[in-house]
């Protein structure tokens, strides 16, 4: 698997080519802000668990009502694919990187339509990832897409972190319920807010810090942790992560739309 190490004054990190995912992020004299599975679980062509991946064309199970030969992907195919490094450059606010995914005959066995994605991350003093995606024919009118920016943010204990700015409402498990001011998690969480802020906190006490996320494009933000080990979070490492997802399930992903997310150490 090819993985890109970025370096530069404000901190390092890995890309993977694979999904265009920003693996992780470390500022200089922190810890990172990105939780990561370890390389060992990672196979060529299988989601990463971690980092950054992109949901895309749909989130979550593939939508209904559209038979294709071969069995779609939950949370589509975009991850699960090389993508082309069109450009790498240094500047003085941190390093660029711009991808991008064209369609195959794999792809339109998957999502039957031609496009162009591109995916651009910033790495600086905060993580900057913008996604959008262009139709070969314009005049497409059946192609709206769902999508997602799954941040996995890494804290020193999921127990001991309070979530700000999520929304004031959210389906989980097919029922609709009322958001707390402050969010905290104790147990499985598998939320959607759909009229989320454009601002989210996430104070970490074990890790004395606060990450900030400033979502764009968005129409939802989701939440997610498991709440067990999984077969690559084993125990305790299901702990040090808390998703929080910029997400545009609600309100079909348009071509043209940016999907973006900032993340910053507050």
């Amino acid at each position: 698997m090819d993985i890109i190490h970025v370096t530069n004054r404000f901190g390092s990190g890995h890309v993977a080519v694979q999904g265009a995912q920003l693996l992780d992020w470390t500022p200089n004299g922190q810890q990172s802000m990105l939780w990561c599975s370890e390389p060992r679980y990672w196979r060529a062509g299988e989601p990463i668990r971690g980092g950054i991946p992109l949901c895309f064309p749909w989130f979550g199970p593939a939508p209904a009502g559209q038979a294709t030969a071969v069995p779609r992907p939950a949370h589509g195919f975009a991850r699960r694919l090389n993508w082309k490094l069109v450009h790498q450059r240094e500047h003085a606010h941190g390093s660029e990187l711009l991808f991008e995914l064209s369609d195959t005959p794999s792809t339109r066995a998957l999502w039957p339509h031609g496009f162009v994605a591109r995916l651009q991350l910033q790495l600086g003093v905060c993580i900057n990832v913008g996604f959008s995606y262009e139709l070969a024919s314009p005049a497409t009118k059946t192609a709206a897409a769902t999508a997602a920016l799954h941040s996995y943010l890494q804290v020193h204990d999921i127990e001991q972190v309070g979530i700000l700015g999520l929304g004031p409402s959210y389906r989980e498990a097919g029922r609709s319920r009322r958001g707390a001011h402050v969010t905290q998690l104790h147990g499985v969480t598998d939320r959607i807010y759909g009229a989320p802020a454009p601002y989210t906190t996430v104070n970490d006490l074990g890790h004395q810090r606060t990450l900030s996320l400033w979502h764009r494009g968005h129409s939802d933000v989701v939440l997610w942790n498991p709440w067990q080990a999984l077969s690559d979070a084993p125990e305790p490492q299901w702990r040090n992560f808390v998703c929080v997802e910029t997400a545009r399930i609600q309100r079909p992903f348009a071509a043209g739309v940016e999907l973006a997310v900032e993340i910053c150490l507050a």
